[in-house]
């Protein structure tokens, strides 16, 4: 049954991305799949979740695959529902890469 599946496949859900101009309250973030790089600017109140959703929308694994998003150096680990962008203390640009659960 279909049904099932569509239930448990989060919803994507991405914010109004901030307009070319705007540097207050906003992030770039980069994240690096395994074969292609994918950027797009957040305002900080979003939640980290639509990162999230944006790997997914953007091809670098799909809607079932279980991932995290990891900051290098220092390594940081940043999970689903983990609140705001703010809460995460980035920079005005980061690079996260995808890391696929096991």
């Amino acid at each position: 049954d279909d049904t099932d599946a569509a239930d448990r496949t989060p919803q994507i859900n991405l914010p109004i991305e901030p307009q070319e101009g705007e540097t207050e309250g906003v992030v770039t973030i980069q994240i690096k799949g395994d074969e292609k790089s994918i950027r797009r600017r957040f305002f900080v109140h979003d939640k980290i979740d639509s990162i999230f959703d944006f790997v997914i929308a953007g091809g670098l694994t799909s809607a079932q695959d279980k991932f995290r998003l990891v900051m290098r150096y220092p390594r940081r680990v940043f999970e689903r529902g983990e609140g705001s962008i703010s809460d995460c203390n980035f920079s005005k640009t980061e690079i996260l890469l995808v890391e696929k659960s096991r």
